[in-house]
């Protein structure tokens, strides 16, 4: 292997390289699944209509919350939810909730079926809602969008939910914080669900980016990591690199050992190899340290439930982990 000098900056700085040792050593990450599986057996249900609004997704950070299963949920009542939650939105405005929507009132929120998402048969349609502002009067602007969706999920879950019941576990949403509350709170009230942040742990941006980095083929683009210290350490302390392609790969391929199943382990194997070269370097241990943030070409995602998705190609592998994380923690 190629032997990259490190470039590392420490704080908020971001272009770095790195080469790497393969040692194992004990996992600095908590409990996890035993095994993941690199490609998804199920194939998305695409038309080339679904391309636009999935292309509206992309690039662009996204709040990520978890939804428990919905009750009483019907997409024939899309309509009949738009005058509800339009209806709310007024409501609180009218009491003098602040919802961050600037000088003019709701226009009125939407609900429509959002196609392109759901993997499996057994899936629902994902739902997008989006609410307005009135900018004149005849003018609207969207103002907050989010997208309800279950992608890929395990059939058997699935099927061990009381028909009664909509399984749509994940939110993406981007707008003013307030109005994303309202929508959550309607939601809690109509469907008798809870939704919260989807925090992602050091070990699930772990393992996001050892899959997603296998899964790239022919990448040319580094693959960014964060770390952080603990506060009581030294408050704001960053330490950001980059991944050469190269390397990535070929670390991969001394841990791997092949298939489609990647292992717990492998994961741990991986990122100590990362961590080693790097104390091998900066005698600094990066698993005293909090992994914060990861960039692949994929996605990018950060600790505090917030995630960029970069292509349509690899939306539906992206949205398939977020829901495996989800899913637990709604039922």
């Amino acid at each position: 292997m190629e032997n990259r000098q490190p470039n590392v900056n420490f704080a908020t700085s971001e272009d770095k390289q790195e080469n790497w040792v393969n040692i194992k050593k004990p996992t600095p990450f908590g409990q996890t699944p035993a095994s993941r599986l690199l490609h998804s057996t199920n194939k998305p249900r695409l038309h080339p209509d679904d391309l636009p609004r999935l292309q509206s997704l992309l690039k662009k950070w996204l709040h990520v919350s978890r939804v428990s299963p919905l009750f009483g949920y019907s997409p024939t009542c899309l309509k009949m939810y738009s005058q509800m939650l339009s209806a709310h939105l007024q409501a609180e405005q009218r009491k003098g909730v602040p919802v961050e929507m600037g000088e003019h009132h709701t226009g009125h929120a939407l609900l429509s079926i959002f196609p392109g998402l759901a993997v499996t048969g057994k899936e629902s349609e994902a739902v997008c809602i989006q609410v307005f502002k009135k900018e004149s009067k005849t003018k609207q602007k969207i103002v907050w969008e989010g997208v309800l969706c279950c992608t890929d999920a395990d059939v058997s879950l699935l099927a061990s939910i009381p028909a009664e019941f909509t399984c749509l576990p994940l939110m993406l949403w981007y707008g003013p914080k307030g109005v994303g509350m309202q929508v959550a709170g309607w939601l809690q009230k109509t469907f008798d669900c809870r939704v919260g942040t989807l925090t992602l742990t050091s070990q699930d941006l772990a393992w996001m980016v050892t899959l997603w980095i296998m899964n790239e083929g022919k990448a040319t683009n580094c693959t960014e990591l964060k770390w952080t210290a603990p506060t009581e350490v030294k408050e704001g302390l960053t330490i950001s690199m980059s991944i050469h392609p190269t390397d990535a790969l070929q670390l991969w391929e001394c841990i791997h050992m092949g298939g489609n199943e990647v292992t717990m382990q492998e994961v741990s194997n991986f990122m100590n190899g990362i961590e080693s070269h790097f104390y091998n370097h900066f005698h600094i241990i990066l698993s005293a340290m909090s992994l914060a943030y990861i960039g692949t070409s994929a996605a990018c995602a950060a600790r505090k439930g917030k995630i960029k998705m970069l292509t349509v190609g690899r939306m539906h592998e992206v949205l398939r982990f977020l829901t495996e994380l989800a899913v637990p923690h709604g039922q």
